[in-house]
């Protein structure tokens, strides 16, 4: 097997980081719309400010472009963290007043008379 030189090396990883941005600013607009809706699930609020996407989600703001920039993507990667977060503590609350309202339905009367309910 033949080894490569350092600048084949320096060329494959060039060519892979290229695509994997090309991949990142083709997805990126899809991604977005994605969790601006989300977020709109969520209560959040979107404004649009001089072509950007002001994005406001308890307290927590994201600026977002609509065209794909390394910045924006982090931004949008930290607004997908924030959003998981949240969904998976709406689950959860869910979760917990579906298992109060079985453990509620299955008292008597009598039972839910003594404890006031």
């Amino acid at each position: 097997m033949a080894r490569k030189t350092k600048a084949e090396q320096a060329a494959e990883l060039d060519a892979l980081r290229k695509a994997r941005i090309a991949e990142a600013r083709a997805g990126y607009p899809a991604r977005l719309m994605a969790a601006l809706e989300r977020l709109n699930k969520l209560g959040g609020d979107v404004f649009v400010r001089r072509g950007m996407f002001d994005a406001t989600l308890n307290d927590e703001g994201f600026i977002l472009a609509l065209e794909y920039d390394g910045v924006s993507d982090e931004v949008l990667y930290d607004l997908e963290f924030v959003l998981d977060r949240e969904e998976a503590q709406a689950a959860e609350a869910e979760r917990k007043a579906m298992l109060r309202r079985a453990a509620l339905n299955k008292l008597s009367e009598e039972e839910r008379e003594v404890l006031g309910i």
